[in-house]
């Protein structure tokens, strides 16, 4: 029975296996998968399968041997087993452990302007071809993959705001969408050509320099809210799958070596996306800045204690490679974000196929499709120009201003830009429906408050709505060369700055001269501040008099830059005792002075008592 029993268990793993990684789909959960293979190791431990290191089938450009063995972690699915492991690993209650999000993509290392994917662990599949729409997250910094000359082994991911806002670009080879961030990393792991249109789609995160991670001892792990943390790892931008706890020590973990699947100095904890089952009942149709995109309205369900009654369904296209009608039975799931996805549907008896919107739903213009999107044919559509204002005065900072007022300003007072909205008076908005004195004195004092404080550079460039140069990437920009400088700029010259590259930089170049006199209206009207450009960027190491925030804080006053990681743009390595750590021998190799604290408050003229 046994027997029969593990045969059955390698034939459904293989399955599950190909459609995971060659298919860049998914038939099944993570913990419905995983719970096969604990079933197959508890009725053959030694089973070949177990040992097998998987990862994504990709368009490979040759083999590499790493210098160190790439190997997968081990995983716990409760909270109270994730923190029994630290409980057996630990030496005292004054160990430490590093606290981590477990990011959901692939496993790649960039060394050598060489790129290449975990492999079987020794040998990795080189996909440096993929470089170009690839940017490296190392000391919270980015840097486009091919112009990085470090070292980087860490997880190649999609951040979810650029998963939703390419989804209709993410298709496979039948031109079905992927229905994760992670699957849409394998797919193009897997594609012989790049679309150079998806710009730096792809992130490297550093495993050894994560964002959001946080270093305690066993005693104060133990009293963590890991719930919490959890939580809040979820709504980041970038997607998550779990958590990782590693002991900090690195010879100690280290020491500990491995299993042939994982390493057993650090430990993973896997959360499962909640699903659920309900029914269909309508679709809803919503104009955006760029498509008219479709949500489900199902019979309520609850979720992870969330009543959901609406589900994403993404774009035209996927509801007809569903072949989605209204009443079928549906499963959903929630993947950390608020719309849950409809992952599959089941006809019912009373099913009916749903009317295709032949008008948009906001100006009644005629609506195109070009797979896999719906397009309204207006330039001037109504329901367009009040989310592209709502998304201005959001990055512009007033505050009191919501889309149904937006949305009056257009309707009543003919607003079709944010000069519009900043030139209007207390008379103007006196004539919305709903405004009276006190209402309209509130929002005309928000409207002038931003008018006499000011605004700073990068506010302008983001309020612009230029495609994907949103408020972070407006922000880098203008840290480095104020707008006078990049209004003049040529893209050639733009594409070599940090997060930019030839598609973005010929957005803003040509976006800025497109919107020249617009520009210029608006600086007209609002007090605009150059954003502050960083004078230099640091890296602390060991112990220091104070705690570490006390001279971020103060560096922050001299408009210096911190970081958790020696690159290439460190000015200074601030270190007390040279105990030849990892972050000293890059500094050595990269030439990058290492000074006591004593001598850089020194060297920035602050007295040291």
């Amino acid at each position: 029975m046994s027997e029969n029993r593990i045969e059955e268990l390698v034939s459904l793993i293989k399955h599950y296996k190909k459609v995971y990684w060659e298919d860049n789909d998914e038939e099944i959960s993570d913990s419905d998968y995983d719970k096969l293979i604990i079933e197959l190791s508890e009725l053959d431990p030694n089973n070949p399968e177990l040992l097998i290191v998987d990862g994504p089938v990709v368009s490979s450009d040759g083999q590499i041997k790493f210098d160190v063995e790439m190997s997968s972690l081990d995983k716990r699915y409760t909270f109270e087993e994730f923190l029994d492991w630290a409980t057996k690993v630990k030496r005292s209650n004054d160990e430490k452990y590093k606290l981590m999000p477990k990011y959901d993509g692939c496993s790649v290392e960039l060394k050598n302007s060489i790129m290449a994917t975990k492999g079987d662990g020794i040998y990795g599949e080189i996909v440096s071809s993929k470089i170009p729409i690839t940017k490296v997250l190392q000391g919270g910094k980015f840097t486009e993959a091919s112009e990085f000359t470090g070292e980087c082994r860490g997880e190649l991911i999609i951040m979810k705001s650029q998963f939703a806002e390419m989804n209709h670009k993410l298709v496979r080879k039948d031109g079905t969408p992927y229905k994760t961030e992670r699957n849409s990393v394998g797919g193009l792991l897997s594609k012989t050509d790049i679309d150079m249109s998806l710009g730096q789609i792809l992130t490297l995160v550093d495993f050894e320099d994560p964002l959001y991670c946080v270093e305690m001892t066993y005693s104060e792990l133990m009293e963590f809210d890991l719930e919490a943390y959890a939580r809040i790892i979820k709504s980041c931008d970038f997607p998550t799958d779990g958590l990782v706890l590693k002991l900090s020590d690195n010879e100690y973990h280290n020491s500990l070596g491995r299993t042939g699947h994982h390493v057993k100095g650090s430990m993973s904890f896997k959360y499962a996306n909640p699903k659920a089952e309900s029914y269909l009942r309508d679709i809803e149709w919503s104009v955006g800045k760029l498509a008219i995109t479709p949500i489900g309205i199902i019979d309520p369900v609850v979720i992870s204690g969330v009543t959901v009654s609406r589900v994403n369904l993404h774009n035209m296209k996927n509801i007809l490679d569903k072949d989605l009608y209204i009443n079928d039975h549906v499963n959903i799931q929630r993947a950390g974000d608020v719309i849950p996805d409809l992952i599959s549907c089941k006809r019912m008896h009373n099913s009916t196929k749903p009317d295709s919107p032949v008008k948009c739903p906001e100006c009644e213009y005629p609506v195109k499709y070009e797979s896999p999107i719906l397009l309204c044919t207006n330039p001037f559509c109504i329901g367009r120009l009040e989310v592209c204002l709502m998304d201005s005065v959001v990055r512009i900072g007033i505050d009191e201003l919501g889309r149904p007022t937006i949305r009056k300003m257009i309707e009543t007072l003919g607003v079709s830009s944010l000069a519009d909205i900043l030139n209007l008076t207390k008379e103007d908005i006196l004539k919305l429906d709903g405004f009276a004195i006190n209402s309209s004195d509130k929002l005309y004092n928000e409207i002038k408050k931003i008018k006499d404080s000011g605004v700073e550079e990068w506010q302008i460039l983001a309020s612009l709505n230029l495609y994907g140069i949103g408020k972070s990437l407006s922000k880098k920009l203008l840290s480095q060369m104020n707008l006078d400088e990049i209004r003049r700029i040529s893209i050639e010259d733009l594409s070599t700055y940090d997060n930019m590259g030839n598609i973005r930089a010929t957005v803003v170049v040509n976006g800025l001269f497109e919107h020249r006199d617009y520009i210029n209206e608006l600086t007209s009207i609002l007090d605009v501040k150059q954003s502050t450009k960083t004078s230099m960027k640091v890296c602390m190491t060991g112990k220091f008099p104070e705690k570490k925030k006390f001279y971020e804080d103060m560096f922050h006053g001299f408009n210096i830059e911190t970081s958790g990681s020696v690159s290439k743009d460190t000015s200074y390595l601030i270190c007390n005792e040279h105990k030849g750590s990892g972050k000293e021998k890059r500094a050595t190799k990269l030439g990058i002075p290492i000074v006591s604290m004593t001598e850089f408050l020194n060297l920035i003229n602050v007295e040291v008592s």
